[in-house]
């Protein structure tokens, strides 16, 4: 499940770019949907990792406290 968001994380970023750098070549009118296909994708992106690395975490501390026990 690391790995997927993982490269969620990678991929979406490169996608919305390559998004953003298409519309504006384009259309110079809709440059906006292209920033905020960016930014969302980032934005997305940078939160499902940090909630899957926290919750990982906590499954560490978790797994920790069950062997000492």
């Amino acid at each position: 499940m690391t790995a997927v968001v993982i490269l969620f994380f990678i991929f979406c970023p490169i996608v919305g770019f390559f998004i953003y750098k298409e519309l504006r070549r384009n259309t110079k009118g809709i440059v906006l949907i292209g920033e905020f296909a960016f930014i969302s994708a980032f934005v997305i992106s940078t939160a499902l990792f940090c909630l899957v690395w926290v919750f990982n975490f906590d499954d560490y501390y978790t797994n920790i406290d069950i062997v000492d026990g």
